[in-house]
This record gives C-alpha cells, structure tokens and sequence, in this order.
C-alpha cells in the first residue's frame, strides 16, 4: 500500500524557512470586491467555479464575479456550504439551514424534503458509497437521505456532538465527520446507523477537529484545533500523527496536490506547506496569510492553490512556482546536490551556493574570478564548471578541492559553453570542438587525465553551444550553422542538418529529450524542431505559441518539455499533445532566462534562473488539465433564452442564434482564445476573442456547433464543446406536406367537380320544379272556374260598388303582377311572398264573403321561401274544404320556436272533391329538399291539417 506523504512529515522535522513565495492573484481588477467575507469555494466538474459570501452565491469564470439568483427571491443570506454530486447536481447549504440546488437556468432552487430544512447552518455535504446524500449541520449532527426518508445521526445515536465543522466521503466512499469531540464514521448496517467515534485518546491531535482531507488510498487527513495534522488511516482507523513541530494555529482547511504535496490552512497563523522531501514545514511560502481569518483552502483542476478568508477575499497562486529575488551578478547556468538540498549558480563573477535551510546565497571561495556559463553535477557529486575563456575547473563541494582543466589537458579551446555525462564519461562543448574524457570521476585524483577531441562528421566551424546524453547513452550536440549531430553508444556518428521541407538547420542553442524519447532542439530562429526519424521537423505548437528566442529546453520530471524564453515558460506534455503557457500571471513576468539556466529535475523540482529572480518550477504529482475547459453557458433565440439542454430542435422561424460559451482557465483567464464552427454552415473553424457565436437566418437542416478555447493559441488537443440542433423546413418545404397537399388538392378537385355536378343537377331540378309550379300555378290561377269567380265577383261589385270594383281590379292586377315578377326567383323575402298572399286573400275574401278568413301571426322575418309555396298551400285549402256560412274557414299561418312556417286549417272536406293533380304539396317538398336538409313536414290528425316549411 502506497502511504501518503510516504510518511516523511510523520517523522521528526524541523520547520523549514523557504524564502521563495507562491504569486497570488487576489482578482480586486475584475471584481472580487463585491464580495462580502467569502466563506465556501467549490470548482465543478465543468471547470467552473462557485464561490459563497455573506450575500449568497457567486459564479466566478476567472474575468468576472456573477451572482446567482434564486427563485424565491432569497437575498441576503449567507452561504455556507457547496457540493457538487456525482450526477454533476450543484447543492448550496445557507447558514439559516436552507438547501438549494441549481437548475438548468443557473438559478438556485429550493430543496425541501418532506421532513423539512434543519434550523441549523449547514456546514458540508457529500455522498457516499451507497449513492445516500449526507449534510451536516451546526448544531443538529448529520441528516441522511435514504430513499424518500431523512435520517437524522445525533446523539441519541452515538453522535459525540451536534456541531460539526467538516463532512467529508473518503476514497471508499465511507462518510467522515469532523466536530468538538474528534472524528466519526458514519453509515448503515443494513437497516440500522451506524457510528465509529475516534478521539484524542485514540491518538487524534486534538479533542476538536476543524478539517477533513480525504487522500487517494482511503485514508483521510485530519486538522485539529491546536494540535496540528494526523493522518487516519481508513481500514485500520490507525492514528499517526504528524511528529514534526507544528508551527501552531487553528486547522480551518486542507489542500493536497498528490501524495508528497500536503497544504494546511489555519485561521489566523498563514498556511504550511508540508514538504515530503525536505521532511520541513514550509511557511514562507505563503506568509502574507497571517491575521486574514481564513476559511478555506482548496486544490483545482489545474494546479492553483485557492484561499477563501474574510479579510483579504479570495486569491490563487499556481504552485508549480515560487520566486525569490536575488542580488546575483549576471547569473548563467545552475544546478543542484542530488537531493535538492543545495543550489549552485555559475555567475560572471564565481559560483554561488545556497543551503536551502538558511535561504541565502554565499560566495564560493576560490572561484570569484571565474566567469561560469555552464556547469554539471558528476555521479560522484563532483562540480564540473566550464567558464568563458578558462577551460574547465572541476571542485569537490564537500572538500572544497578545485582542478583546473585547459589546454594543458588537451582541451584545444577555453569556451565550455555546455557539459553533460554520464557513468565516468562527460562532454564538453566548446567553441573549438566537442571534447571527451573518461573515468572523470578520477580527475581530481589522478592529475594526468586528458580530453581527447572528437573528430566527427557535422561538426560544423566547431561552435558547439549545447550537448546532452539521453536515455540510451547516445551523445547529442548542437552546432553553429550544420544542424544537430550525435555519436551513439556503439560509436557511430550521425548528422541532421535539413528542414522537413529541405531548408537548412542552421545553429541549435539547446536540446532536450521528453518523457516519449523524442530529441528536441532549438534554433536561432526562434523554431523548436523535433526529431522523427532522420528528419527534423516543425514543433506542431511552433505556429501559435508566442514568438521568441527559445534559450533553454529541459524535461521535468515527469517528461514534461519546458522551454523558457523571454515571455515566460512553455511546457509541452508530449503524450497528451498538449501546451501550458505560463507568464506574468503565474509570476513570471519580465522574464530573462540564462542559456544554461534551467537546472536538471531534482526530486519533483528544478530551478529557472531570470536576471532578477530566481524561480523554484514543481512537478505536480497527479493529473492536472493542460488545456482550458470548454463549455457553452447559453442558446438565444431572437435574443430570448432557451433551455438548449433540452431543446435541440427550431422551427424554421426561429433560424437566428447567439450561442454563449466560455473556456475556464483560471491560470491565465486574460489570454484565452476561441475557435468555433457550425458544422453544416461553416467551412472551417472561426477564430474568435468574444465569448458568442451569432448564426442569423440559417437554412433549414441539422447543424452541430463546435467551440474550443486555447490560452496559448495551440488547439491541436483543445476541450471542445458541442451543441448539436436542427433547424425544421418550413411546412410547404416537407416531402409528406408537398405529397399532402397534392392529395388534398387533387381531393378539393375532385369534391369541386362532384359538388358542381350536384349543383348543376340541383339547379336543373330547381328550374324543373319552378316551371311546373309556375305552370300549375298560372293553371290554377286562370283556370276558368277561378276566372268564371273572380268576374262574376267583378260583375256584382261594378253594380252595386263601383269602387270596390275598382280595388278589386287592382288587387287582381297586383297579384298576377307578382306570379310573373316572382316566378323567375328561387328563394323569395318572406315579405314579399306575404304580400302577394295578402293579394290572393284579398281576392278570395270578395268571393267567399265573411265565410273565409287568413290569419297571418308571423312577423317579416328575416327569412326567405321558395316563391308561391304559401299561395298554393292556402289555395290547396280552398280547394279541398267546404267554405259556407254553416263552415267558414279559416287558415292560419304562424311560426315556431324551431324556425318552421306552418300553414295550418281545419278538415271541413267537400262532398265532392274536385279533381287533384297532387302536384302542389309533393313540388314544394322536392324544391326545399333541394334548398335544406330540413324537411317539409305535413300533419294531417286530431282535424287539422297542417304543412310545416323550414326555413332557408
């Protein structure tokens, strides 16, 4: 079992008192003081990062501070805790008990089981193994929710104590609290709780204990009260506590970036820094910590230290780097002992030593006229110096015995611009020539040692400014004008001098082997060249990183390429295929490297050496991002939000978008830059500086929108984000609408010509039945019996009342004006045929006397009957009845609620029937059946008979 720390602060130590200081950045220029005292941090799996205050919550993408609605309105409230779930669900605690979670929309929402909130502040959430949710409170112990129930672990269950500080799951997934009587294990056997108490007596640093740091392996670190850091271990529940002198304070927070790299937090004394190689406290470190009554202290995805305090807001630093100034005079070339302990510079006036328990750089005597512009470390400690004009001293740091080599010891040339080795075998570059000397282990013991020259094809003019021995022992070096060359461990020698495209090489300044084996070089012209096969090729970062004159390549100790140049560090992870760009906001502004300034990896860290400062770069122990996290923030349709998590799909009325999208990348947030394209629309990809895609008027079809986000203008492996979307055709547009619509026009045709065909042949019936009933109707107004009554009528009025003769005349005209001005119309006012019925009456009135009567009870609605229906149906009345002093008759003509028209007598039938063509009744009916789905009804019962016409 791997132990964390290996174990090395859990050993007697000493307080360390580095000098070299993280660089924070505190973001008061982009907005960090709307911030009321910060209280909670937490970065989501999205890169993004979430941020609690005084006032509620806080999205922070590295430009701005953002805050967060809530849909109750809640304002004011103090957050006090932050988690991110495993299905990715944002949950936020608030001091007055309340739980929220995030919605789709970025807006908190209220989450209340039915047991209801605590009333106590939540102080922590997590999950554990079995997918259970788990919050604590202070001041009411921890809540489960399991299944549709919570559960409540307080002190009726073995809880020591209400007020927990800390909550955290382990590797294991088995629940931790912190609180005032130590730490508890929290879970279920089977159906019933479970508690595992641990205390001072069980070897805790304190009775209570303020932090929980969960490590990889299922142990978990704890931070006490006075007493400093432990370690629990999660199987055994074994207590080692840290045997190192705690430097003191209160533990509020624990951060950790690999098993070797443990950073503590304390309220008011700083933060330390445990050092498992050196076996110290760091507190230097970060010493502007003191007296800010910190809060918490937290690792991101990408290497930053966060810290969260009350009176100085919130800051990270990259620690990767840390900085000390120094007073050097023109520092050129550094390495170290190979346990880190002690730092050699070469300068132009000596070498310099730093012992890294006093912090100070110190003269080496005996080497104060030396102008050193390299230097190299032998397997036997020994210190190989190449000067500027002097050849090459060779010193025993520990004894302070010093040898001087130049031509006396076969070396043709005093410039040693570059030194490697390897075994008892090193190299010396110079500007005469490469020069090799074996068993150099013995130098300082056996004066009589010789360099021989190598006489090797490539060379050059002999200028050689850079040589290193890689992985396999082959001997590599750069040359002024001819490229690079090698002399393998089986002695052959090779030359690469030409561009992949057949240019020339020309002077290699530096060169390095990355964690793949791969050669690298750099050149005058500011290019960084790799070698494949026997061509060198154009680094694929070349194009986009920023322009410079590469001075130095070194691999770190995870086989990282660093490159250092005057705008700060490049590092290139060969396996990812990625580039990290570090400059002034990591610290490393003003930036001028030595040639030879970049020491060899010594335990997880090396030394850059700048005109001003020195810089102390750390291999980070875990898998960090390398690239900016990628991720679109929204979708806008004419400008209005949509939930585009859920919607993909747009009418065709809805074709302009602005979509939204960011890159976290909070090690430099200044210098991130996008490329987008909408698959199906763009051509390529689109660089862009703004943070949104405007897409107006998009033809219909399916489209996928892509965006990725670079900090160094490399997107070779970049994070992208997708938005996949469709945009429908238009109705008219589809295959089944066109292929409907043909049908449904082929279908209206064919209805068209069906329903004009019954209109012809209605029409045709209409003018049939309207002839015949004009016929009959002419027939039965001039027949001559009704003509032989109306002048014998005329004939009594001329003699005995000439005036009413003359009424009766007109009368007479009126109504057969009215059979020829009517009998040309299907549909007439009802009006109109009154009148005209009126008419008739009037004439029957004269012949029958006082023995017939019309009673009309219809008022001139507006409505419309076939012409002459009522005329016929009162003159089938008159026919078919006796009309006599004994048997008046009268016929009567009213409507009804349904909208009929009914012509009504009573049956007085003649003794002698006059003869009936039975066409006025059964002409009516087929006229208004061509007119109305209503039918013409005829009652003929209780004595009454009856004709019902609908209305039309």
């Amino acid at each position: 079992m791997r132990i964390p720390l290996i174990l090395c602060l859990l050993v007697a130590a000493v307080v360390g008192s580095y000098a070299q200081r993280l660089h924070f950045r505190t973001y008061q220029d982009v907005g960090a003081d709307k911030l009321l005292e910060p209280s909670c941090w937490l970065q989501r799996t999205d890169g993004s990062i979430w941020i609690g205050d005084q006032q509620g919550l806080w999205l922070f993408n590295g430009l701005q501070f953002t805050p967060v609605a809530t849909s109750d309105s809640l304002t004011g409230k103090r957050v006090t805790a932050l988690y991110e779930d495993p299905q990715a669900r944002l949950w936020v605690g608030y001091a007055h008990g309340g739980i929220y979670q995030l919605d789709r929309q970025q807006m908190a929402t209220p989450w209340q089981p039915e047991e209801g909130w605590p009333a106590a502040a939540i102080t922590g959430f997590a999950t554990g193994a079995a997918g259970y949710l788990w919050w604590a409170t202070y001041g009411e112990g921890v809540y489960c929710r399991r299944g549709d129930h919570v559960y409540q672990f307080a002190q009726d269950d073995g809880l020591p104590a209400l007020d927990i500080y800390a909550i955290r799951a382990d590797a294991q997934g088995r629940i931790v609290v912190a609180h005032d009587s130590g730490i508890s294990y929290l879970g279920w056997n089977k159906d019933k709780k479970s508690i595992i108490n641990l205390t001072k007596a069980d070897g805790l640093p304190d009775d209570i204990i303020r932090a929980l740091l969960p490590d990889a392996h299922g142990g978990c670190w704890v931070g006490g009260y006075e007493g400093g850091v432990a370690h629990v271990d999660g199987t055994t529940r074994t207590v080692t506590p840290v045997a190192a002198p705690w430097p003191g304070g209160t533990v509020v927070g624990m951060a950790s970036f690999g098993d070797n790299d443990l950073w503590v937090a304390t309220d008011n004394d700083g933060i330390y820094h445990g050092n498992a190689q050196k076996n110290t406290w760091e507190t230097n470190e970060v010493a502007a910590w003191k007296n800010t009554n910190i809060q918490q202290i937290s690792a991101d995805q990408e290497g930053n230290l966060w810290v969260t305090c009350k009176r100085q807001g919130i800051a990270s630093a990259n620690v990767r780097w840390a900085f000390e100034p120094h007073t050097l005079p023109t520092p050129q070339c550094v390495t170290t002992t190979a346990d880190g302990h002690t730092i050699w510079v070469g300068t132009a006036q000596g070498l310099f030593a730093k012992d890294q328990t006093d912090g100070e750089f110190r003269a080496v005597p005996g080497t104060e006229s030396l102008n050193i512009i390299s230097i190299y470390r032998d397997d036997q400690g020994q210190l190989w110096l190449g000067t500027f004009g002097d050849g090459c001293y060779v010193r025993d740091p520990q004894t302070g015995r010093q040898r001087q080599l130049n031509e006396k010891a076969g070396l043709g040339n005093g410039n040693i611009l570059s030194i490697c080795g390897r075994g008892g075998n090193v190299w010396l570059s110079t500007l005469g020539g490469v020069y090799a000397l074996s068993d150099a282990g013995a130098v300082l013991a056996q004066p009589g040692a010789r360099f021989r020259a190598l006489d090797a094809p490539g060379l050059g003019s002999s200028f050689i400014y850079c040589s290193m021995v890689d992985s396999r022992g082959n001997v590599w070096w750069g040359t002024d004008g001819k490229g690079l060359g090698v002399m393998y461990a089986d002695g052959r020698y090779a030359n690469f001098a030409r561009h992949e495209n057949g240019d020339a090489v020309g002077t290699v300044y530096s060169l390095a082997q990355d964690g793949t084996g791969t050669i690298w070089a750099s050149t005058e012209a500011g290019e960084v060249l790799y070698l494949d096969g026997e061509l060198l090729r154009v680094a694929p970062f070349s194009p986009n990183v920023h322009k410079g004159q590469f001075v130095s390549l070194r691999t770190d100790a995870a086989g990282t390429l660093l490159m250092t140049h005057a705008r700060g560090v490049d590092c290139w992870h060969p396996k990812a295929r990625q580039m990290v760009h570090y400059n002034g906001a990591v610290g490393l502004g003003d930036f001028q490297p030595a040639l030879n300034g970049l020491s060899a990896a010594v335990q997880g860290s090396q030394y850059l050496l700048s005109d001003a400062y020195w810089v102390r770069y750390r291999t980070l122990d875990g898998a960090y991002r390398q690239t900016p996290r990628t991720q679109i923030t929204s979708v806008a349709v004419f400008l209005q939000p949509v939930d585009f998590a859920t919607r993909t799909s747009f009418g065709h009325d809805e074709n302009n978008l602005v979509i939204g999208f960011m890159g976290y990348w909070f090690t430099d947030p200044e210098h991130i830059s996008f490329q987008y394209m909408l698959e199906g629309f763009d051509q390529d990809w689109i660089p862009s500086d703004n943070r949104q895609a405007v897409y107006s008027n998009l033809p219909p079809g399916s489209y996928t929108f892509r965006v990725r986000a670079s900090a160094n203008g490399f997107f070779g492996q970049a994070d992208e984000a997708t938005y996949t979307f469709r945009i429908a055709k238009p109705l008219w547009q589809r295959v089944w609408f066109v292929v409907l619509a043909l049908a449904l026009v082929a279908a209206a045709i064919a209805a068209f010509m069906r329903r004009r065909e019954r209109r012809l042949q209605r029409e045709a019936a209409l003018v049939r039945e309207k002839i015949e009933s004009q016929f009959q109707a002419l027939k039965s107004q001039i027949n001559p019996h009704f003509l032989f009554n109306a002048f014998n009528t005329l004939v009594s009025l001329v003699e005995e009342q000439p005036k009413q003769a003359v009424a009766y005349i007109e009368k007479l005209s009126d109504f057969y004006r009215g059979i020829l001005q009517y009998r040309e119309s299907e549909v007439v006012p009802l009006e109109e045929e009154l009148r005209l019925l009126r008419d008739y009456a009037y004439l029957l009135e004269h012949r029958f006397g006082d023995n017939f009567k019309l009673d009309i009870q219809v008022s001139a609605a507006a409505r419309k009957v076939v012409p002459f229906t009522l005329q016929l149906l009162v003159e089938n009345a008159v026919k078919h009845n006796v009309i006599s002093k004994q048997q008046p008759l009268t016929v009567r003509i009213r409507t009804d609620a349904d909208g009929y028209l009914w012509v009504e007598n009573p049956r007085q039938p003649k003794r002698t029937q006059e003869p009936s063509t039975g066409f006025g009744i059964a002409s009516i009916q087929s006229q208004y059946r061509l007119l109305t789905s209503r039918p013409v009804v005829v009652d003929d019962a209780d004595g009454v008979f009856r004709v019902g016409i609908p209305g039309v």
